[in-house]
């Protein structure tokens, strides 16, 4: 991890500085530069009587403005530099919000986690690489290094969804093997996928894994009956199946499920457990 610092509100400052008032407010406003929420086109539009289309226009000479002012000196270069240093050293690919969290601890920042982010995407917009990629409903926001890498990673996160054998240790091990790299890496590259979840007792894989991301009554029994590794009377299952969160869920209801689904086997007494037949992840 890199130990070099770099003090990104002081390149923010000067990459303003020289831009008129309104541009420059603007331009906070859509980045929500200061620590606030950033604004849309038609918010600024409303606060300063301008078109959507005025507003996008005064954004981007803004941005070209900011970009010119800092190649005066070696600062916006500088923060490039570091951020691919630390990239490389993480597999050239980091989450972006894994990446705020690890630099926030490093760097000489603002005041609020959430104004060092808003910052970190202000200066990716003033620079060509490392690139900070948008993300959508099923990728998070990425800072990539190379578009190689960020193609390679989104292969490995479809490939986990892909998978019919719901063993996440075993699909790490076979992917470790087919790409030759370190099961951390991998665990890095596969993060930037909305669908690679944590379930709520630790497991990791896809989120339509019934283990990981269990959404029927009939499936959270099932786990906290796998992790509890013995026996459990319906009441107990129940309340296990409740502190995983959700909606609550009666006891009743719960022994109505356990009776129906034939993963279960009734000892006695109100008493369950798992086949010991189940079938591998």
């Amino acid at each position: 991890m890199p130990r070099k610092s770099v003090k990104v509100d002081e390149l923010v400052h000067r990459a303003l500085k020289k831009l008129d008032q309104r541009s420059a407010k603007i331009i906070k406003g859509r980045y929500g530069l200061g620590g606030g929420e950033p604004k849309t086109l038609a918010d600024l539009g409303r606060s300063f009587g301008l078109t959507r289309e005025r507003v996008r226009q005064i954004e981007a000479y803004a941005v070209k403005a900011a970009k010119e002012e800092l190649k005066r000196d070696r600062g916006l270069e500088y923060f490039a530099e570091l951020l691919g240093e630390y990239l490389k050293q993480v597999g050239n690919l980091r989450r972006s919000d894994f990446l705020v969290h690890d630099l926030y601890h490093l760097w000489e920042r603002p005041e609020s986690l959430k104004e060092f982010t808003n910052t970190l995407r202000f200066l990716a917009d003033l620079i060509d690489s490392p690139e900070l990629v948008r993300g959508d409903e099923d990728w998070h926001d990425v800072w990539s290094g190379d578009s190689e890498t960020y193609r390679t990673a989104k292969k490995i996160a479809a490939a986990l969804i892909s998978s019919h054998n719901q063993d996440f240790d075993f699909f790490l091990e076979a992917l470790s093997e087919k790409y030759n790299m370190p099961e951390p890496l991998l665990l890095n590259y596969l993060s930037i996928s909305k669908r690679f979840v944590v379930g709520p007792l630790g497991d990791l894989g896809a989120d339509h894994w019934p283990h990981v991301n269990p959404k029927t009554v009939r499936d959270k029994s099932y786990l906290v009956l796998v992790k509890s590794d013995k026996p459990l009377h319906f009441r107990e299952v129940a309340e296990l199946v409740n502190a995983l969160g959700g909606k609550p869920v009666h006891h009743q209801t719960v022994h109505n499920e356990l009776i129906k689904d034939p993963r279960f086997v009734w000892i006695g007494r109100g008493t369950y457990a798992v086949k010991e037949d189940r079938p591998k992840k």
